[in-house]
């Protein structure tokens, strides 16, 4: 049975895998370069993904139901198409892995510091393996259900605080120019151009056509959120201050609750945090196998479950020692992340263009 997901389904899951770590991680590296600009940077990085998203669009309706790997066979060649696929499993297994160290760093770090980071690792592996198993369109229903109660989660502890922000916390906009802006959208490119799992998601939807109705509203719910926990961060603590703070979100929570107004907020953090994080990191781990069962030639991609286990298991477990070296490690993997991201579709756009090939010649899948 074809997996078929809607174009709401798919915004849906590609709002929760970028805003599933990122939402976390991110404001604090964007706000230590930008500072009180930092808000300007989410609006570039918007605009970045708006470029990107055409680039996706473009391509995806070339794809039509052809799936990736088959479309690149018809576009680069047989030859080629094996190390480009092996460059996307990789991409996708190793992100899976880190993403299930950011998910679990937290609680650690801040939550449960006596429990080993290996259960959290493993318990959150066997949960997304459980996921993938049951396929993309069982993924897209579950966060469809949930994506509500994460949205009032998320935005219950910033509309506590608002009546505590000051805009003024926001000036002087520009103060030392567009440099440090464009240093504080820089890690961001690497999450943003996560959208590219619409490449994965549009072959498999209901309604082909609409992948761009997919990646607008994503675009729109993405933009909107950051930019109210950006901003929101800002105007409570300052740049000086929110800097400072390795999760920033976290300690917005963490404010809310100090109010007196509600006492212990973390649950609701936890509720999302640990729920998407689970989520992306399944959809990563498909993203890998699935490319995996493509590239072979296999009727399902089951049979590779147990093969993924160990490397995303290992990239979680062991090549990290904490969230400063997780920092380091995307911040010098954004060109890498780049060409994957970007760089390989606008490749592939471009020359089917000139080669002309279309989805109608193209339904291999």
């Amino acid at each position: 049975m074809k997996t078929r997901i809607s174009t709401y389904q798919t915004a849906l899951l590609l709002v929760v895998t970028i805003l599933a770590t990122s939402i976390v991680f991110l404001p604090e590296l964007i706000i230590t370069r930008a500072k009180q600009d930092a808000w300007i940077a989410i609006i570039l990085l918007i605009g970045f993904m708006g470029v990107i998203s055409l680039i996706y669009t473009l391509l995806t309706r070339r794809m039509g139901s052809t799936d990736l790997i088959n479309f690149n066979r018809r576009v680069l060649g047989r030859v080629l198409t094996i190390p480009l696929g092996l460059g996307l499993i990789a991409y996708f297994l190793i992100s899976s892995g880190v993403i299930l160290r950011e998910t679990s760093e937290i609680m650690v770090a801040v939550y449960m510091p006596e429990t080993p980071l290996w259960f959290f690792i493993l318990t959150g592996l066997l949960t997304a393996a459980a996921f993938v198993y049951y396929g993309l369109e069982v993924m897209a229903r579950s966060f469809e259900i949930l994506f509500y109660l994460y949205l009032v989660a998320y935005l219950f502890a910033f509309l506590i605080v608002i009546k505590d922000l000051s805009l003024s916390f926001l000036r002087p906009m520009l103060a030392e120019g567009i440099k440090p802006i464009l240093q504080g959208a820089y890690p961001g490119l690497l999450f943003f151009g996560e959208l590219f799992l619409i490449l994965l998601f549009a072959p498999q939807m209901s309604k082909q056509n609409q992948a761009h109705k997919s990646l607008l509203g994503a675009i729109g719910i993405i933009g909107t959120l950051f930019l109210i926990a950006v901003i929101s961060s800002l105007a409570l603590f300052g740049a000086e201050l929110a800097s400072n703070l390795t999760f920033p979100v976290l300690s917005v929570h963490r404010y809310a609750e100090a109010l007196g107004f509600l006492e212990r907020l973390d649950p609701l953090f936890i509720f999302y945090w640990i729920g998407s994080g689970i989520i992306k990191t399944a959809i990563f781990f498909y993203g890998g196998i699935y490319i995996g069962q493509k590239l072979l030639g296999l009727s399902t991609y089951y049979a590779l479950i147990p093969f993924a286990l160990p490397p995303v298991f290992y990239t979680a477990f062991y090549y990290f020692q904490n969230v400063a070296e997780i920092a380091e490690f995307l911040t010098t993997a954004i060109p890498y992340y780049l060409f994957i991201q970007v760089f390989y579709p606008l490749l592939l756009l471009i020359i089917s263009l000139i080669r002309g090939i279309k989805a109608e010649e193209g339904r291999d899948r």
